[in-house]
């Protein structure tokens, strides 16, 4: 509780956490087809 003198002016709360929404970021993410293809630099290590 904050106050000035005897006066509350504020009481500090928490507040509930929020939960995400599974599927709310569907369509937000792109990744390509070949993302996990092996890079050019590293082909003398495979």
């Amino acid at each position: 509780m904050r106050s000035s003198g005897d006066q509350p002016i504020a009481r500090l709360v928490s507040t509930a956490p929020k939960r995400s929404l599974f599927g709310s970021d569907k369509g937000k993410i792109f990744m390509s087809d070949d993302f996990d293809a092996p890079l050019p630099e590293f082909e003398e290590y495979s």
